[in-house]
């Protein structure tokens, strides 16, 4: 059902809780294991196993790119003072698109880069800045920006690989400079900039 519709319903941290009880009856059934020997091993193997996929998990910092936590372990403070700089001699107002990303079900990716921005711009008392929603790049041409210059903000993830905006962009006659990006394994989000030829 979390397929079909454009919000999940089924998130992984909803279910945490679940966790423990879920432990108890491994726990349980394990010690009730007999002969001694296959109990003992028994438990030996669920604790490894779990410690494996604890540190495995941690090291692979999936969570941060899926989902409800896509962004979580982004810098966006240093990304804010790179967009900040960069706009220094522009008055405003200066949009930022921000294009969307499906993760787990959840359409995601422009709020997390839309609100985390935000909040290090507002903190910076800096407010010529503003995000638009924007599907994805072709919703945004068919949109036709009618700024002379503005940005986008987007997620390029590993688990589901897309066409690199500025393509289409230029295509459609606009230049692109270079981006401001943080990467993290195989993910990155990307803050580019975009002028009207």
């Amino acid at each position: 059902m979390s397929q079909r519709l454009e919000q999940a319903i089924w998130i992984e941290r909803y279910f945490i809780f679940i966790s423990i009880p879920y432990s108890l009856m491994v726990a349980a059934a394990a010690y009730r294991l007999e002969p001694k020997w296959l109990r003992y091993s028994w438990i030996v193997l669920i604790f490894l196993w779990s410690l494996y996929a604890g540190i495995k998990d941690m090291g692979t910092n999936r969570m941060a790119w899926e989902g409800a936590q896509m962004g979580s372990r982004v810098p966006w403070e240093d990304l804010t003072q790179q967009l900040i700089a960069a706009e220094a001699d522009n008055s405003g107002p200066i949009n930022v698109y921000t294009l969307t990303v499906i993760s787990k079900g959840l359409r995601t990716g422009d709020w997390a880069s839309s609100t985390s921005l935000y909040y290090f711009l507002d903190s910076y008392g800096i407010d010529k800045i503003h995000f638009v929603y924007a599907k994805d790049v072709q919703a945004l041409l068919k949109r036709s920006p009618v700024e002379n210059h503005f940005w986008i903000a987007f997620f390029e993830l590993a688990e589901s690989p897309q066409r690199y905006p500025a393509v289409a962009l230029e295509e459609n006659g606009y230049r692109v400079g270079d981006p401001i990006a943080f990467q993290a394994m195989y993910n990155r989000i990307v803050l580019l900039p975009v002028w009207r030829k």
